[in-house]
Order: C-alpha cells, then sequence, then structure tokens
C-alpha cells in the first residue's frame, strides 16, 4: 500500500500524464482562410473553386479594395460561410497590412491561412497545414508555390493545374511572408500584435516576420506544394511616393536596413529619389 505522500505523488504523476496526453492528441476545430482583392474576381473566383475542391467547409473572409464586388462571383450554396468586407478608402492611402489585420480580426478560426486571391490552394494543403499546427503550435508556415502561367478553364482539376505549371524556387527568410500565403493559429498573431500599418505591403510583411523571429517564433516550409499561383496582372495601384520614403526611413530606424533596396534602387534609376543605403537616407530627388 501507499502512504499519504506517495499517493499524492502518484496523483500528480497521473494528473501530469494527462495533461500530456491531452496536449498529444489536441485537434484544431475551425480554420479561417482570409484574403484581400483589389479588383481581382478572376482569381477569386479561381481560388473559391480551389477552396470546394480541397474539401474545405469552414470560413472565408475577403477584404475588398477597388471597385469590382466580389459578391459577383460567390455562389449561393458554398459548402462554407464567407465574409465580406470592403473598405472605402482610396487604394493609394490604404496599407495593405491594415486589410490582412481586418481580415484576422474577423476571423473565428483556431488557425489561419492566409492566401491571395491568385493562388489556388493545393488539394491537401488543409490537411497538411493543420498537421504542422498541430504538432508545432508556436509555427508560421508556408510552403513551395506551382505557377500557372495562365488562368485554368473553368472546370478545371488538380491533375490539370499540376500539368499546367512550373516550380518556383522557394527559399525561407525574408521572402517568406512576402510571398503572400501563410498560416498560423490566431493566438499567435495575436502574440506577434498583427502587421504594422505604417508600412507598405512588403515592408509589413518582412516587418512581421522580423518580429515574429524576434519573440522565438520560427517560420516552417512544408516540404509539400502549397498553391498554385496564376500570373495574370491586376490593375496596378498607384504608390505614394512620400509614403514609401517614409515608410523606408521608419523601418530602417527599426531594424537598421531597408526593406527592400532592390524596389527603391528602382526609383532611384528613375531619377524619383536619391537613396543612402550605408546612412540609411532616401528622399525625393
Amino acid at each position: 500500500f501507499f502512504t499519504n505522500n506517495q499517493n499524492s505523488r502518484m496523483t500528480l504523476i497521473i494528473k501530469n500524464i494527462k495533461l500530456f496526453l491531452k496536449e498529444l492528441t489536441k485537434m484544431i476545430t475551425s480554420t479561417s482562410v482570409v484574403t484581400h482583392t483589389f479588383n481581382q474576381n478572376k482569381e477569386l473566383l479561381h481560388l473559391i473553386r480551389g477552396l470546394i475542391k480541397s474539401n474545405f467547409r469552414d470560413e472565408l473572409i475577403i477584404v475588398a479594395i477597388g471597385e469590382e464586388d466580389p459578391s459577383e462571383v460567390l455562389e449561393e450554396d458554398l459548402p462554407f460561410s464567407v465574409k465580406l468586407l470592403y473598405l472605402q478608402r482610396p487604394s493609394s492611402t490604404l496599407p495593405l497590412a491594415q486589410a490582412k489585420n481586418i481580415g484576422f480580426s474577423m476571423a473565428q478560426g483556431e488557425a489561419i491561412v492566409f492566401l491571395e486571391p491568385n493562388q489556388i490552394p493545393t488539394k491537401d494543403l488543409f490537411k497538411n497545414t493543420l498537421e504542422i499546427l498541430e504538432l508545432s503550435p508556436n509555427v508560421i508556415v508556408t510552403g513551395r508555390r506551382m505557377e500557372i502561367p495562365k488562368l485554368p478553364h473553368k472546370n478545371w482539376s488538380y491533375k490539370y493545374l499540376h500539368a499546367k505549371s512550373k516550380k518556383l524556387k522557394w527559399d525561407t527568410g525574408r521572402a517568406i511572408l512576402t510571398g503572400g500565403s501563410f498560416a498560423m493559429l490566431k493566438s499567435l498573431y495575436i502574440e506577434i500584435e498583427g502587421f504594422e500599418e505604417r508600412y507598405f505591403d512588403e515592408s509589413a510583411n518582412i516587418d512581421f516576420y522580423l518580429k515574429a523571429d524576434r519573440k522565438g517564433y520560427s517560420t516552417v516550409v512544408s516540404k509539400d506544394i502549397w498553391t498554385y499561383e496564376l500570373k495574370n496582372r491586376c490593375r496596378p495601384m498607384s504608390i505614394d511616393l512620400d509614403k514609401l520614403i517614409e515608410t523606408s526611413i521608419l523601418f530602417y530606424t527599426k531594424w537598421g536596413s531597408f526593406p527592400s533596396p532592390k524596389f527603391l534602387k528602382a526609383f532611384e534609376k528613375k531619377g524619383l529619389i536619391i537613396l543612402n543605403e550605408g546612412l540609411g537616407t532616401v528622399s525625393r530627388a
């Protein structure tokens, strides 16, 4: 027979084992897909068809910027719920980071998958993603893409997409989040405190990745192909040059480097700005 101390110790051991087994078997019960569109209804239609064909059953959130109405491509009997929000601000003054934050704040799922509207999820994207997040909840997950040079036909299959696509080289590091598709637990997004809305899109993505890294959260590249990327060009968004300069200086002050020096050098070649990477200065020419 056990003594009282032995009984207490055994009870504690059993309790810890139960908690450990509970964590091992913890399942993510709901997923939200978040996207933002800028006059991209044609691409959005294929993303929606991809969600249907991948047996997605939870929640799609669309944050719409621009003149096109995404409701025009939404069918009545979709197997998942849809939340649609219009942002009534000029696109030149609206950081896409704000659109992402709004989409994430509307999401009810435990896990959130962010997809650009020109990306079609692969058939097993959600299954593979949830497996990773259940085993490693403190990571941001992304993966390789397959490029589709033209819009697929109306009744495409995954076999057709694979046959018409080609592999894109993809790496780790800063390029991950600038690629536009990633997944994470909503609780982790809250811990990282979302996207910095004072930055332009790519700057905000890189800042988000660096904040996650600083807090000790890593980015995982799935070995599986994640999405098929449609290479159609959407209507270009106008760029506020003063806002770009302000963003670049703000980012440099925080991180000690520019978020996208190649982008800035392109403006410098056009004679629009004066750039000094060493000193971290950028101004109008």
